[in-house]
Protein backbone atom coordinates (compact mmCIF):
# COMPACT_ATOMS: atom_id res chain seq x y z
CA UNK A 1 0.00 0.00 0.00
CA UNK A 2 1.22 3.64 -0.55
CA UNK A 3 1.02 6.41 2.08
CA UNK A 4 -0.94 8.76 1.40
CA UNK A 5 0.98 11.49 2.64
CA UNK A 6 4.22 11.15 1.38
CA UNK A 7 3.37 8.76 -1.94
CA UNK A 8 6.38 5.76 -0.33
CA UNK A 9 5.16 2.58 0.78
CA UNK A 10 3.07 2.41 3.94
CA UNK A 11 5.26 1.49 7.12
CA UNK A 12 4.28 -2.19 7.43
CA UNK A 13 4.87 -1.88 11.83
CA UNK A 14 4.01 1.51 13.36
CA UNK A 15 4.83 2.07 17.49
CA UNK A 16 4.23 5.12 18.96
CA UNK A 17 6.72 7.51 17.59
CA UNK A 18 8.31 4.83 14.91
CA UNK A 19 7.64 3.20 12.04
CA UNK A 20 9.38 0.47 9.87
CA UNK A 21 8.63 -0.35 6.35
CA UNK A 22 10.45 -2.59 4.42
CA UNK A 23 10.67 -1.29 0.48
CA UNK A 24 10.78 -3.97 -2.31
CA UNK A 25 11.87 -3.25 -5.77
CA UNK A 26 10.63 -2.21 -8.05
CA UNK A 27 8.70 0.20 -5.54
CA UNK A 28 4.70 0.79 -5.06
CA UNK A 29 4.87 4.07 -5.03
CA UNK A 30 6.71 7.10 -5.91
CA UNK A 31 9.03 8.25 -3.11
CA UNK A 32 8.79 11.82 -2.06
CA UNK A 33 11.52 14.65 -3.36
CA UNK A 34 13.06 14.66 0.52
CA UNK A 35 13.07 11.03 0.97
CA UNK A 36 15.98 8.72 2.80
CA UNK A 37 14.43 5.55 0.31
CA UNK A 38 15.27 7.85 -2.54
CA UNK A 39 18.34 9.02 -1.60
CA UNK A 40 19.03 5.31 -0.81
CA UNK A 41 18.18 3.64 -3.61
CA UNK A 42 20.28 6.67 -5.87
CA UNK A 43 23.62 6.36 -3.61
CA UNK A 44 23.15 2.89 -2.62
CA UNK A 45 24.09 3.68 1.28
CA UNK A 46 22.34 4.61 4.24
CA UNK A 47 20.38 7.81 3.97
CA UNK A 48 19.40 10.41 6.73
CA UNK A 49 16.55 13.01 6.21
CA UNK A 50 14.84 15.25 8.79
CA UNK A 51 11.66 16.44 7.38
CA UNK A 52 8.62 18.87 7.92
CA UNK A 53 5.53 16.68 5.97
CA UNK A 54 2.77 19.20 5.69
CA UNK A 55 -0.54 17.28 6.38
CA UNK A 56 -3.64 17.87 4.13
CA UNK A 57 -5.52 19.59 7.37
CA UNK A 58 -2.31 21.63 6.87
CA UNK A 59 -1.00 20.60 10.11
CA UNK A 60 2.38 19.55 10.70
CA UNK A 61 4.50 16.11 10.91
CA UNK A 62 7.93 16.11 11.70
CA UNK A 63 10.50 13.19 11.08
CA UNK A 64 13.44 11.76 11.10
CA UNK A 65 13.88 9.49 8.14
CA UNK A 66 16.64 6.40 7.77
CA UNK A 67 16.91 4.43 5.43
CA UNK A 68 19.43 1.30 4.72
CA UNK A 69 20.40 -0.67 2.02
CA UNK A 70 20.00 -4.06 2.48
CA UNK A 71 22.41 -6.17 0.24
CA UNK A 72 23.24 -9.80 0.17
CA UNK A 73 26.85 -11.09 1.52
CA UNK A 74 29.24 -9.94 -1.43
CA UNK A 75 26.97 -8.31 -3.63
CA UNK A 76 26.42 -4.36 -4.58
CA UNK A 77 22.98 -4.74 -5.32
CA UNK A 78 20.45 -4.78 -2.99
CA UNK A 79 16.87 -6.09 -3.16
CA UNK A 80 15.39 -4.07 -0.12
CA UNK A 81 15.59 -0.87 2.08
CA UNK A 82 15.34 -0.85 5.61
CA UNK A 83 13.46 2.94 6.46
CA UNK A 84 12.46 3.45 10.14
CA UNK A 85 11.01 6.91 10.76
CA UNK A 86 11.02 8.56 14.21
CA UNK A 87 7.93 11.46 14.53
CA UNK A 88 9.57 13.98 15.91
CA UNK A 89 6.25 16.17 16.33
CA UNK A 90 5.51 16.52 20.06
CA UNK A 91 9.56 17.31 20.80
CA UNK A 92 9.34 19.87 18.00
CA UNK A 93 6.09 21.23 18.88
CA UNK A 94 7.86 21.57 22.27
CA UNK A 95 11.36 23.30 21.04
CA UNK A 96 8.98 25.78 18.84
CA UNK A 97 6.89 27.02 22.34
CA UNK A 98 9.87 27.04 24.00
CA UNK A 99 11.72 29.04 21.82
CA UNK A 100 8.77 31.71 21.55
CA UNK A 101 8.76 31.64 25.22
CA UNK A 102 12.34 32.47 25.42
CA UNK A 103 11.85 35.23 23.31
CA UNK A 104 9.08 36.60 25.02
CA UNK A 105 11.22 36.56 27.57
CA UNK A 106 13.98 38.85 26.11
CA UNK A 107 11.45 40.91 25.25
CA UNK A 108 9.89 41.63 28.38
CA UNK A 109 13.64 42.06 29.90
CA UNK A 110 14.10 44.51 27.05
CA UNK A 111 10.90 46.54 27.95
CA UNK A 112 11.50 46.58 31.73
CA UNK A 113 15.44 48.09 30.60
CA UNK A 114 13.35 50.61 28.38
CA UNK A 115 11.28 51.45 31.40
CA UNK A 116 13.98 52.01 34.02
CA UNK A 117 16.12 53.69 31.16
CA UNK A 118 15.10 54.89 27.82
CA UNK A 119 19.44 55.97 27.01
CA UNK A 120 20.45 52.58 28.34
CA UNK A 121 17.61 51.00 26.10
CA UNK A 122 18.51 52.78 22.84
CA UNK A 123 22.19 52.31 23.71
CA UNK A 124 22.03 48.27 24.12
CA UNK A 125 19.45 48.21 20.90
CA UNK A 126 22.87 49.99 18.92
CA UNK A 127 25.41 47.75 20.62
CA UNK A 128 22.95 44.54 19.46
CA UNK A 129 22.71 45.50 15.74
CA UNK A 130 26.40 46.55 15.60
CA UNK A 131 27.29 43.09 17.29
CA UNK A 132 25.19 41.52 15.02
CA UNK A 133 26.40 42.71 11.87
CA UNK A 134 30.06 42.27 13.42
CA UNK A 135 29.38 38.65 13.90
CA UNK A 136 28.38 37.95 10.55
CA UNK A 137 30.78 39.81 8.64
CA UNK A 138 33.00 37.88 10.31
CA UNK A 139 31.92 34.84 9.15
CA UNK A 140 30.62 33.14 12.63
CA UNK A 141 27.17 30.88 11.79
CA UNK A 142 23.56 32.11 12.59
CA UNK A 143 23.83 30.15 15.89
CA UNK A 144 26.86 32.72 17.00
CA UNK A 145 25.14 36.06 15.44
CA UNK A 146 22.23 35.19 17.18
CA UNK A 147 24.15 34.72 20.72
CA UNK A 148 25.77 38.41 19.74
CA UNK A 149 22.16 40.15 19.40
CA UNK A 150 21.10 38.75 22.58
CA UNK A 151 24.14 39.78 23.88
CA UNK A 152 23.80 43.28 22.78
CA UNK A 153 20.35 43.71 24.11
CA UNK A 154 20.75 42.41 27.26
CA UNK A 155 24.44 43.33 28.32
CA UNK A 156 23.48 46.10 30.10
CA UNK A 157 20.35 44.19 32.00
CA UNK A 158 22.09 44.61 35.35
CA UNK A 159 21.29 48.37 35.63
CA UNK A 160 18.01 47.69 36.63
CA UNK A 161 19.40 47.18 40.54
CA UNK A 162 20.37 50.82 39.87
CA UNK A 163 18.36 53.42 41.76
CA UNK A 164 16.36 56.01 39.67
CA UNK A 165 18.34 58.71 41.12
CA UNK A 166 22.04 57.28 40.64
CA UNK A 167 21.20 55.90 36.33
CA UNK A 168 19.59 59.69 36.00
CA UNK A 169 21.84 61.76 38.10
CA UNK A 170 23.20 65.06 36.29
CA UNK A 171 26.13 65.53 38.00
CA UNK A 172 28.57 64.04 39.29
CA UNK A 173 28.76 60.48 40.94
CA UNK A 174 30.02 60.32 43.98
CA UNK A 175 32.08 57.06 44.89
CA UNK A 176 29.48 54.67 46.32
CA UNK A 177 26.92 55.56 43.21
CA UNK A 178 30.33 55.19 41.37
CA UNK A 179 30.74 51.93 42.69
CA UNK A 180 27.01 50.77 41.93
CA UNK A 181 27.35 51.09 38.15
CA UNK A 182 30.36 49.47 37.82
CA UNK A 183 28.51 46.65 39.14
CA UNK A 184 25.79 46.60 36.82
CA UNK A 185 28.00 43.80 34.43
CA UNK A 186 28.36 41.53 37.73
CA UNK A 187 24.29 41.79 38.10
CA UNK A 188 23.50 41.65 34.40
CA UNK A 189 25.44 37.81 34.75
CA UNK A 190 23.58 37.11 38.13
CA UNK A 191 20.43 37.91 36.21
CA UNK A 192 20.70 35.85 32.96
CA UNK A 193 23.23 33.09 34.91
CA UNK A 194 25.54 30.55 32.51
Amino acid sequence: SICQTTGCPAPSARFETWEVSLVTFPANGVPCAQCAVRNAIESGRNSFVQRKDILPDGSARYIDDYAIPLKKDGEESFDYILEIMLNRTEEMRLRERTNELFLHIVETLVAVLDKKDAYTSVHSRDVSAISSKLTRYLGFGDEAVFIATLGGLLHDIGKVYIPDAVINKPSRLNNEEYELICNHPVDSYAILGD
